[in-house]
Parts: C-alpha cells; sequence; structure tokens
C-alpha cells in the first residue's frame, strides 16, 4: 500500500470517513500492519515506561486490536487501563482479550465523561486519522480528561526526516488505497500541534524522539497550562 496525494478535496470528517474502512477491516489485518510498522514490540509503550510506573489511570484513544492495553498491563500490572473504541467488532474483541480493562464502545469526540484520567494516549499516529477542524476538537477533549498533574501523549512521525506526498503548510496529507477502500491521514507537524494544544490549554513539556524500523517518530507530551512542574527528582510525578 503504497501513498499518494489525496485524489478528492480533503473532508472536514476525516476520521468518521476512515471509520467505515475499519468497520470492515479484522484485526488480524491491523496486527499484520502493526507487526509490519515495527509497533508490536511495543517499543514506542517503553519511551514512556516512567510515567507508566508512576501512573494509576490511563486511557488509550483508539484501543485497535489491544497492543497498549497488553504492553501497558506488562509494564505497571496495577495500572487502571481504560480504552475507548469506536468500532463495534473492535471494541467487543477488546472486552472478551482484555476483562481487566475497561473498554468504552464510542467516538472520542462525542465521548461524555467526568472521569480523568493521569494518562491519555493517542499512539501510532492515529492524531493523522483527523482533519484539522477535528483535531482542535480532539486535543480539546483530551485537555478535559487529564489530571492537573498528568500528561497527554500524541505520537507522530518527525516530518522533518518522513516526507509522505502532498505537503500543506500545517501538515503532510495522503491517500493510502486499501481492499476496503482508501483511508486519508492528515499527519500534523509537531509546530501545528503546539498550537492546538495551546488554544486547548495544554503545553508541551517533554519530546521524546525515537527510531522505529528506519523511521524517526516523536512522542510529544503535554500538560495543563496550569499544573504544577514534577518535581527535579521524579520523571513522572502524579
Amino acid at each position: 500500500m503504497k501513498p499518494s496525494i489525496p485524489s478528492k478535496k480533503l473532508p472536514g470528517t476525516i476520521n468518521a470517513d476512515n471509520s467505515r474502512y475499519y468497520q470492515q477491516c479484522k484485526a488480524s489485518s491491523i496486527i499484520t500492519f502493526a507487526k509490519s510498522a515495527g509497533l508490536e514490540s511495543g517499543a514506542d509503550l517503553d519511551q514512556l515506561e516512567p510515567y507508566l510506573k508512576h501512573s494509576k489511570t490511563i486511557l488509550e484513544v483508539g484501543g485497535s486490536y489491544g497492543r497498549v492495553i497488553e504492553h501497558a498491563h506488562r509494564i505497571n500490572p496495577t495500572l487502571k487501563i481504560s480504552a475507548i473504541e469506536q468500532v463495534a467488532h473492535l471494541a467487543d474483541r477488546l472486552k472478551q482479550k482484555y476483562p481487566f480493562a475497561k473498554i468504552i464502545q464510542g467516538n472520542i469526540l462525542t465521548h461524555t465523561s467526568h472521569e480523568q484520567y493521569d494518562l491519555v494516549t493517542l499512539l501510532w499516529s492515529i492524531i493523522g486519522e483527523f482533519s484539522d477542524f477535528e483535531k482542535v476538537l480532539l486535543i480539546k477533549k483530551l485537555a478535559q480528561l487529564v489530571t492537573v498533574q498528568g500528561r497527554v501523549v500524541i505520537d507522530i512521525l518527525d516530518l522533518n526526516s518522513y516526507h509522505p506526498y502532498g505537503k500543506t503548510s500545517n501538515s503532510y496529507d495522503y491517500e493510502i488505497e486499501t481492499e476496503h477502500g482508501s483511508v486519508i491521514y492528515m499527519l500534523p507537524t509537531k509546530e501545528r500541534l503546539f498550537e492546538i494544544a495551546q488554544r486547548c490549554g495544554l503545553t508541551c513539556d517533554e519530546v521524546i524522539t525515537y527510531d522505529l524500523n528506519g523511521i524517526t517518530r516523536q512522542m510529544l507530551l503535554f500538560r495543563k497550562l496550569y499544573s504544577k512542574l514534577p518535581s527535579s527528582d521524579s520523571k513522572a510525578s502524579f
């Protein structure tokens, strides 16, 4: 599946449009894709190990087939894990496979909850599956879901080293054709995410850069603008 410039004008509801692909996509296909990207090993979660060990609660956005649930539980067996997944068959699979986790079947953009979490994660460049308009709504929602001392973690590709087709001022936009139809991505620059986060009451206080299958990735860790910075003797203080 080679990326190409989108064949049509990018919609304002990429997440809703892409969800049609996932409705038809089996978990086994997603697992194969994760393995090819080097993500099945949990190397991205290893970067967050200090935060996972010091957290009591986590919300994963996009539970998919359970990759994050499994690796987070391995790193911290006492961690209370919640995951939101909008595709019904994937959510049902998660409920059966991980009875210790709280699985929420729904869309993060319309999800309402008074719960807050020490960690709110959006990994595997899932941020690219939201249009620029949706990104603002999404990050505003994530800011509401994280505790005062917690972190929102957004994983992106380092666009200084990875150049898909269709660059715009704020993102790299491209389309992948699959057996179940096309999937559109708008991978944002970290500068664009910093700008949106600032508008939503978040600030980035750490960028973790790591290599995966020869591609440089970055984890952006955001905290609430009015939260107290962690103490110097602890990387993660919740």
